[in-house]
């Protein structure tokens, strides 16, 4: 109902019904209109990818190519999302949440978390601190 409240603030009284036929009851309502124009033929040959006179290749490919990539690249982010670490931009060096400060690994570093206490600075186990960093 929030949304509701926030748009009635710009274009007038939205009833609160509105709020509830936008959010549960359009989108299975366009899911099946969808359904049933891709499952419609008409004498006896599918309506759904035939437009008009254009032929298959290149341009149903091309357009069927672009989605399966944005599909493969999505999953490629959410199961191996340090895949896209080249991307980061290189001012970007470290992000400090809280008391863990987590270093950004550079291609061919390895990942590694520092935690720092009140008292010391976080030292790598590069430089020799590896007893400072990481106390027994």
């Amino acid at each position: 109902f929030d949304m509701c409240d926030d748009f009635s603030e710009v274009v007038g009284f939205l009833p609160k019904v509105w709020a509830l036929v936008v959010k549960h009851i359009l989108p299975p309502v366009l899911l099946v209109l969808f359904i049933n124009l891709a499952s419609a033929k008409i004498n006896g040959t599918a309506t759904f990818g035939h437009y008009e006179d254009y032929s298959d290749w290149p341009y149903q490919v091309i357009g069927v190519f672009i989605v399966a990539l944005t599909l493969a690249v999505f999953l490629l982010g959410v199961l191996q999302p340090l895949s896209f670490i080249c991307l980061v931009p290189s001012e970007v060096e470290e992000e400090t949440v809280g008391e863990v400060e987590m270093a950004i690994p550079g291609p061919g570093d390895s990942k590694q978390i520092d935690v720092k206490s009140e008292d010391e600075e976080a030292t790598h186990p590069e430089e020799g601190g590896m007893e400072q960093a990481y106390p027994k």
